[in-house]
């Protein structure tokens, strides 16, 4: 080999090995960089999905916990205003001239007991029913309806009982709605000479709506009674159960079995339970307590809005840097590439990184 050749050589082996050293290390640079950018990416944005998940679970639980407070404080009402009830009963029952009136048969002495009692704890109270039977059951006087007496209820189940001294409290449900009711027996020498009935209407509803945010609707066998809802309450009478739409009228069969339903819509959350007659043993309606989400689903909706919106303006970063990488490593990459190709065929003319 000629002195000359030896040289040309040497100057394609410098080269060539300069080039592949220098390919080499850009793309391991490249690699670190693009392997990274994917890890980091990945981390950012599983990252905001689980803080995005985490809110929106968080939001539909407290949804959840509003409903169950408002169940809650509705039996926490319920059963207030049932100890009322009772207590005023046994009260009322113990007072020596309504007794006297009741086992004398003196009319007129109930009468004038009665309304100086009702009207008091009315206006105290918001006492809405104070009734005396006599010894058979019949209807002595309604200091709540004044001109409705005389009729014999002897043959219902909880004047019956009472009749033979067992008190009794809870609710009632009729086509007029719920009232809670307490009945207890007047006794006179041992002897039961009559029976007592306290009540109190279901307008204590509007003020637990305003407390709990929540709307309480009650159903019959007949359908829909009362609701504290006003696009519900416009259906009293309208709507029987078998009108009532799907799945709710199902949920609402069920209930009336005893058990308790829990269900859905776009916006809102409902419980439903059954309203036990004061012996406890016949399902007489049951209560709905509806919970708007609404404002617990706008918030949800916000948070998904927030994370899509704040991962496009990650991903759109990441999209420049990527296109940044791209021209600062792959493109001295693909030139080495075409220099090592061009030694490689002893094309030694390329100047440009030397």
């Amino acid at each position: 080999m000629t002195y000359g050749g030896k040289r040309v050589k040497e100057k394609f082996k410098e080269r060539l090995n300069y080039l592949r050293a220098n390919n080499k290390i850009s793309q391991s640079i490249a690699l670190k960089f693009i392997t990274t950018f994917i890890l980091v990416l990945f981390v950012v944005i599983a990252g905001l999905s689980t803080v995005v998940i985490s809110n929106a679970r968080d939001y539909a639980r407290d949804a959840e916990q509003e409903l169950e407070s408002s169940i809650t404080m509705l039996n926490q009402e319920l059963e207030k205003q049932i100890d009322d009830a009772e207590a005023l009963a046994t009260y009322f029952a113990q007072d020596e001239q309504l007794i006297e009136g009741l086992a004398s048969d003196n009319r007129n002495t109930v009468i004038n007991r009665l309304d100086s009692i009702y009207n008091v704890f009315n206006e105290k109270m918001g006492l809405s029913l104070l009734e005396v039977g006599d010894r058979f059951g019949t209807v002595v006087y309604r200091a709540h309806s004044p001109s409705e007496y005389g009729d014999n209820k002897g043959l219902t189940d909880t004047i019956s009982s009472t009749l033979s001294k067992n008190e009794l409290s809870g609710l009632e449900v009729g086509e007029s709605g719920i009232a809670i009711r307490a009945f207890t027996p007047v006794v006179s020498s041992g002897s039961v000479v009559g029976t007592l009935q306290t009540g109190f209407s279901d307008a204590f509803f509007e003020s637990y709506k305003e407390l709990s945010h929540a709307n309480v609707t009650i159903y019959t066998r007949e359908g829909l009674i009362y609701s504290t809802d006003d696009a519900e309450q416009a259906e009293v009478g309208a709507q029987s159960l078998q009108e009532i739409g799907q799945p709710l009228q199902d949920e609402v069969i069920d209930v009336f079995k005893g058990n308790d339903a829990y269900g859905e819509t776009s916006n809102t959350q409902y419980y439903l339970m059954p309203i036990y007659n004061p012996q406890d043993n016949i399902v007489m309606g049951v209560f709905k307590v509806t919970f708007d989400t609404s404002p617990f689903d706008a918030k949800i909706k916000s948070e998904i809005i927030s994370g899509l919106i704040l991962i496009s303006v990650i991903l759109a970063i990441f999209g420049l840097l990527t296109v940044y990488i791209l021209r600062s490593f792959v493109n001295p990459i693909k030139f080495l590439s075409e220099e090592i190709q061009k030694i490689s065929t002893y094309d030694l003319s390329s100047e440009e990184i030397i």
